[in-house]
């Protein structure tokens, strides 16, 4: 297709003569006339019909061509077509064109007005205007950059001073090509040059500023052909202070500007450096442009329309904006090339009903009504262009040096508007060698210009040279306005520093493959009833998808920093040019509004990963109070977005992105950083009324979201306030690929009935469809797995990572969990899940191959950390450790997954707390998850939370050390080693992200044969039966796994009970090593005593029964109030859950030895019936091990009162004094809800209010529980037994025989003294207790299946009918299994009915499991 700036009119030596006399001459009869006289009226007609026939444009024979020529000096010679005013040349121009015609403009200054009507060309008609007076160079080099007073701000930088030799040839040498006369003149430049001078353009410049030159009559000077610039001031418009454009960081207006505030303009403005600068300029201009009726190839090139009277607001009368629209354009079709409009009223371009085909240069610039120089004279209107029922056509072909042609419309109100209009073209870069928004100087060129200034870095070093970028700036209200609109362009829109929004959409749709919007007091982007369509075309932008020269629009090689004129580093990173993502919706106050059922979302392709950038920012650097925080090395290539937007009185608490009332937003390869100088909900973004978001990461670039930094007590307090991503009345938030967000306080928040989902992506408008192909989830190539592009959730948050409040709901599903096998080795086809077994092949082909190669990669781990003030910061909640890779978006992770030292991986990343939080009717559905977990086992299995506790039934260390069965937590299995692999995968080093092949922690093995990855084990030589279990589905005998306390329970001298207090917790300790701290560690047998001081040797009475001994950073999943949570089929680390907890052997060598608090408290009262010691196990048939397992701990509610209570009691030896337990009323109280929200009995029944919290006096003196020998008077009950103790033998005082059951201390004594008996009971009351400030109806709520049932640590115990917390099901559809999807059994005899055949859960309904 040939570029619309090779086409031109060659014009031709013909004329058209105007000779048209007033009348014929006639004669009568009385009139004397001769023949000679006889011939005058013939005459006369002939010159008529001449005339007529050149206007009609010469039918039947038509001339090679015309030029006509506006001459500067006053002559006339019509033979050679030489006019000295535009005027005779238009008239004499024929309405009907088959032959080309070229009107030179020869000529300096004012030309007047040009007004063409009427003109149809035809054939090989063609009309161009053509001025002469003009010169362009794109590759000029500014050389000098001073300080002017060209803003609302005051002094900005401007281009002083650009040098051009080409610039300079053409401005002395410019002739007319039909008289080849040369009328080059150096003061009549000087006396009417306007010159524009700009920076790139590139979206890598920070600055953007247009410089203008108005001349004055002083000299250009050319000297070196260097040209003298004079920028536009405020003293040729005086008006600039108050009537420009003027947006500013924060909550302030134009009306607002004070120190606390920065406007945008001078933290942008001010980076303006030397460099490649295109620069244009005009010696002439029309006073207004006239274009009506007017079509077929009509050519309008390098025209400029200066509006204005010519005059300087110092002059008298003052600068006047006179021309109502300087283009106007009606009912036309026109080709622009290199025209411009500068200082008209109304418009710089009007557009009304036509077609306009741009090439080049296309400026409009300070258009709006100025009727003198002072504030009153001056409004803020004006349009750069306007366009109304209008086409708007850039050049799609390339032509030389495209990228840094200028299309600037700004200084008005609007820049660029169009209603009920289309924009169309662009030019687009795929050359694979340069980066397509790199800048536009050839890639490496590492040599100087012509004039020594360095070339290397000063416009980019993408090599980048063809897309074509359309500037909207510097705007009273909007940079780009569409109303009513259809815009498909293949270029980039830049709009910034505007003092509304960088663009608005009413009722369009835009479809852009690259944009960048930032700088805008309002929003970068701002759509109400429209759809934006983003990534348009870039599958024909990237060329040669997948082969090794692949670059995507934003892959920048290297920094890109600004150098000055000798080729220097500038060291100072405010002179950075900026790297763009993609997707440049940045550094507004707000940077997306999604409003009145909008739409944002990708444009849809396979390969979607391959082909899309990011949607981000620049190399982020935040600021709070003037200092500095760099991201560090990787911050320019992950170019995250930020923004600064406050209500009144705050610093930074809008949203970033807002999509609200019924409207919905699709992001692909999020990246954003929110300054923590203030909250906010939804910092990041917000859904609300009805509305949708989604977060796709894929393995080009995880969605990453960080508040920072996190390093005082004042930014911690702020992120508490804060939350990442909301949804809230009836909206939702999903997730989809690789996805981490840090330090916000709540990383995720849904409320008043919206959800957060996190799920594989899935084809649009479905929710079970999975987008094979868009998303890449299967290598087309080999069908192997690629977990990159699978979801994977890593949230830290400073008070929970995500929260579900008010009716909403949390659906995590799919994020690589897996049906776990039977204990056979067979796979369990039979579970319910049917989508994730093979049982449906038969019925729907390939399906569980699918599933499970699309899904195996996916994850979900959670760092929490205390809620609470004055922590530690060193780690945990700053994620400030050197294995930090928050900010990198090139990494899935937010710690190092693959270090060696757990502490590297996980636990540098927390100081535990709540992962989940579901309040006021919520609802949390888990199902085929696995759940990441590298901390050290002593930190999960306090009986309550405890950020500075070490969980004593572990191996003390850091908040706890290590677990009891390794010195050192496994690392996730590598690629090809633990976890099967298709055979087509290759291993990668450690760190990468591949596009292809097994991530860690991504499967199960199908076949259960292994004790590592094994549910459980048939060796009946090394395990406990549970009791054979033969029965149709083939499940096999069930055995009990061993574990690691029962080898080498050793009991010590005097001690008779296996369960008793001082001996549980008698785990092996592993060999000798270095624990997280980098101390020695010693290897022993055993370590002993779980509540005593020593962790081995002889028995000691001093037991720690502190809170740091009881309570350890645990990991909380919070379902509050009537809320509810329902979890099946989950991994731990990738295997079975009950596996990632007990041990193999009687080194526990393949335990990770997750799991809960013991089953005792210290003082022989009942605590966890799965817990060592414990009713079920070490009391009941299980064994003595702990069968607690998992990582997690559920909370339900409780009284409101236990919050404000402390533990108290009377008897001999107790540890309580006028301050309560431990003095715990000078801490705040005792962790009673805490452990009754885990179901727990607490250690004593016996409790107080806090002083100031018994304001309804119900304790104390008005208590209505009498004392007694096991109980204290002026108190009140709990959920608990038992009274403090210092003797380790000791049980608990004579204990009420109703509540025998819940104490569980059930070895018998014939001691009947009180402080030593201990009472053997009832094992199980003959009807359930309610617990007491509790839930306990929780069963017919939450439900479990059995592998959850190993994830939440208190999941069993919480099922017992005690506690009724939960129910436990089997998520199988085995009828003699009792599963909760039971189909008929087989082997029965004919005519026999199975019971219950046809009938399936009465409890629970997922559609895609068959229950």
């Amino acid at each position: 297709m040939v570029s619309y700036k090779d086409i031109t009119s060659s014009g031709g030596t013909a004329i058209v003569p105007l000779s048209f006399q007033e009348s014929v001459p006639k004669y009568d009869p009385s009139s004397f006339y001769n023949w000679e006289q006889d011939n005058i009226p013939l005459w006369v007609l002939q010159e008529r019909g001449d005339t007529l026939w050149a206007q009609a444009g010469y039918p039947g024979g038509n001339p090679e061509g015309m030029t006509f020529v506006l001459s500067s000096t006053g002559s006339f010679d019509e033979a050679q077509g030489i006019y000295d005013n535009i005027d005779d040349i238009t008239e004499r121009i024929p309405k009907r064109l088959k032959f080309p015609v070229l009107i030179e403009l020869c000529s300096y200054g004012a030309l007047g007005t040009l007004d063409l009507a009427n003109i149809t060309c035809e054939g090989d008609g063609r009309l161009e205007v053509r001025n002469q007076t003009y010169f362009e160079d794109t590759n000029a080099s500014a050389v000098s950059v001073g300080n002017y007073a060209t803003s609302p701000v005051g002094t900005t930088p401007a281009i002083d001073g650009v040098r051009s030799l080409a610039g300079s040839s053409i401005m002395l040498g410019v002739s007319s090509t039909r008289s080849e006369l040369v009328y080059g003149n150096q003061t009549s430049w000087n006396d009417n040059a306007r010159i524009f001078c700009m920076q790139g353009p590139d979206t890598d410049r920070q600055a953007n500023n247009l410089t203008v030159h108005i001349a004055s009559g002083a000299s250009l000077g050319t000297n070196n052909n260097q040209f003298d610039l004079a920028p536009y001031t405020s003293a040729l418009d005086q008006t600039i202070y108050n009537g420009d454009a003027f947006p500013v960081f924060g909550s302030a207006t134009a009306e607002d500007r004070d120190a606390d505030n920065q406007p945008m303009i001078e933290k942008r403005e001010n980076i303006m450096t030397v460099g490649q600068s295109t620069t244009v300029g005009y010696g002439n201009w029309f006073s207004s442009v006239n274009i009506k009726d007017c079509q077929g190839t009509i050519i309008f090139r390098n025209i400029l329309v200066d509006g204005s009277n010519q005059k300087a607001d110092t002059q008298t009368p003052a600068c006047i904006h006179e021309t109502e629209n300087g283009w106007n354009i009606e009912n036309s079709d026109v080709i622009m090339d290199n025209n411009a409009s500068i200082r008209n009223v109304e418009t710089g371009f009007f557009i009304k009903n036509s077609r306009i085909k741009a090439t080049g240069h296309w400026i409009a610039w300070r258009n709006y009504t100025k009727e003198g120089k002072t504030a009153s004279d001056r409004k803020k209107d004006g349009k750069g262009v306007l366009a109304i029922n209008s086409d708007l056509l850039w050049d799609t072909t390339y032509y030389t040096d495209s990228r840094k042609y200028l299309n600037w419309f700004g200084k008005s109100e609007r820049g660029l508007e169009t209603r009920n209009s289309t924009i169309r073209g662009g030019i687009y870069s795929n050359i694979v060698s340069s980066v397509p928004n790199a800048g536009s100087q050839c890639n490496g060129l590492d040599t100087a210009d012509a004039y020594g200034t360095s070339l290397l870095y000063c416009s980019g070093a993408g090599g980048d040279m063809k897309t074509t970028i359309l500037n909207a700036a510097d705007c009273n209200e909007n940079g780009f306005h569409f109303e009513g609109s259809d815009v498909e362009f293949y270029g980039r829109l830049n709009g910034y520093l505007n003092q509304q929004n960088g663009l608005k959409a009413l009722r369009s749709q835009v479809r852009l493959p690259q944009f960048t919007f930032n700088h805008n007091s309002k929003f970068g982007l701002n759509l109400e009833g429209s759809q934006l369509t983003y990534g348009w075309g870039i599958d024909e932008i990237i060329d040669e998808v997948g082969a090794s020269n692949f670059v995507k629009v934003d892959a920048y090689p290297a920094v890109i920093y600004t150098q000055n004129a000798a080729g220097v580093d500038t060291p100072n990173q405010a002179k950075r040019i900026r790297n763009r993502a993609q997707f440049n919706v940045d550094s507004n106050n707000q940077n997306v509004l999604c409003d009145k059922s909008s739409a944002i979302s990708p444009a849809r392709m396979n390969l979607m990963n391959r082909y899309y950038g990011k949607w981000g920012g620049a190399d982020w650097v935040a600021t709070d109070g003037g200092n500095p925080y760099a991201i560090g090395g990787t911050g320019v290539f992950s170019m995250p977005a930020t923004n600064f937007g406050a209500t009144p009185y705050r610093t930074n608490n809008l949203p970033a992105m807002v999509i609200t009332n019924n409207s919905d937003m699709e992001l692909l390869n999020v990246n954003y950083a929110i300054s923590s100088t203030d909250t906010g909900k939804g910092r990041v973004a917000i859904a609300s009324n009805g509305s949708n978001v989604y977060f796709r990461g894929t393995s080009g670039s995880t969605t990453t979201m960080n508040y920072f930094p996190v390093n005082t007590n004042a930014r911690q307090f702020r992120s508490w306030l804060t939350a990442g991503v909301a949804a809230t009345d009836n909206s939702n938030v999903f997730m989809t690929g690789p996805t981490k967000s840090a330090r916000f306080g709540i990383n995720v928040l849904a409320e008043n009935n919206s959800n957060f989902i996190s799920t594989p992506p899935t084809i649009i408008g479905t929710d079970n469809a999975l987008d094979v192909s868009g998303y890449e989830l299967i290598d087309p190539a080999g069908g192997i797995e690629t977990s990159g592009n699978h979801t994977s959730l890593e949230l830290h948050s400073t008070r929970s990572c995500v929260v579900i409040n008010r009716n909403s709901n949390m659906r995590l599903y799919g994020l690589g969990g897996k049906v776990v096998s039977r204990a056979d080795g067979t796979v369990a086809a039979d579970s319910v899940d049917v989508l994730a077994t093979g049982y449906a092949d038969t019925f729907l082909g390939d399906q569980n191959n699918q599933w499970a190669l699309s899904t195996s990669g996916g994850y979900v781990k959670f760092y929490p950390n205390a809620f609470v003030s004055g922590t530690d910061f060193d780690d945990g909640i700053s994620l400030g450790n050197f294995n930090s890779q928050t900010f990198d978006a090139e990494s899935r992770y937010l710690l190092d997954n693959r270090a060696t030292n757990p502490y590297d991986r996980h636990d540098g990343g927390t100081t535990g707390g709540m992962c989940v939080r579901a309040v006021g009717g919520s609802n949390v559905d888990v199902n085929l998850v696995n759940f990441q977990m590298y901390c050290q086992p002593g930190t999960l299995s306090g009986a309550f939370f405890n950020r500075s506790g070490s969980g004593c039934e572990s191996i003390q260390g850091e908040r706890g050390g290590y677990g009891g069965s390794n010195s050192e937590t496994p690392p996730p299995p590598g690629p090809g080693v633990e976890y099967e692999q298709h055979p087509g995968a290759a291993a990668y080093d450690s760190g990468m992200m591949p596009v292809g092949g097994n991530e860690s922690g991504g499967s199960t093995d199908d076949v259960r044969s292994s004790r590592r990855t094994g549910l459980i084990t048939d060796n009946a030589t090394t395990t406990n039966t549970l009791g054979a279990v033969t029965n149709a589905e083939n499940q096999g005998n069930m055995y009990n796994t061993v574990g690691v306390g029962n080898n080498n329970n050793t009991l010590m001298s005097n001690i008779e009970q296996p369960g008793s207090a001082e001996v549980i917790g008698d785990e092996y300790f592993g060999e000798a090593g270095t624990n997280n701290k980098g101390q020695a560690v010693q290897k022993t047998t055993n370590r002993f005593e779980m509540y005593m001081s020593a962790n081995a040797g002889p028995i000691s009475y001093d037991l720690l029964k502190n809170y740091d001994c009881m309570g350890s950073p645990i990991h909380i999943w919070n379902i509050a109030d009537t809320s509810r949570v329902q979890a099946s089929n989950t991994l731990v680390n990738g295997i079975d859950p009950m596996t990632a907890s007990l041990g193999t052997d009687s080194a526990g060598t393949d335990a990770l030895n997750f799991h809960g608090p013991a089953g005792k408290w210290w003082n022989g009262v009942a605590l966890d019936y799965f817990g060592l010691g414990g009713r079920r196990s070490t009391y009941g048939n299980l064994g003595n091990n702990f069968y607690n397992c998992g990582i997690y701990r559920l909370m339900f509610s409780t009284r409101g009162d236990l919050k404000g209570t402390y533990d108290c009691s009377t008897l001999s030896g107790t540890y309580t004094g006028n301050d309560g337990y431990y003095d715990n009323v000078l801490s705040g109280g005792g962790p009673v809800d805490q452990v009754n929200g885990c179901g727990y009995q607490y250690f004593t029944q016996d409790v107080r209010m806090l002083g100031t919290a018994d304001m309804r006096g119900i304790t104390g003196s008005n208590s209505d529980m009498p004392g007694g020998v096991y109980s204290m008077s002026s108190t009140l009950k709990v959920f608990g037994w038992g009274n403090p103790s210092k003797d380790p033998q000791a049980g608990t005082a004579q204990i009420q025989p109703r509540i025998a059951g819940f104490s569980a201390v059930n070895a018998t004594s014939s001691n009947v003294t009180y402080d030593d008996a201990w009472m053997f009971s009832q094992a199980a009351p003959a009807f359930p207790l309610p617990p007491i400030n509790m839930d306990w109806q929780g069963y017919m709520r939450n439900w479990f299946d059995e592998t959850a049932s190993n994830t939440w640590q208190n999941v069993k115990h919480l099922a017992e009918d005690k506690v009724n917390g939960v129910s436990i099901y089997r998520s199988h559809r085995g009828s003699l299994g009792g599963g909760e999807g039971r189909e008929a059994g087989t082997g029965l005899a004919d005519g026999q009915v199975a019971y219950g055949a046809g009938v399936r859960s009465l409890n629970l309904f997922d559609f895609e499991r068959l229950m």
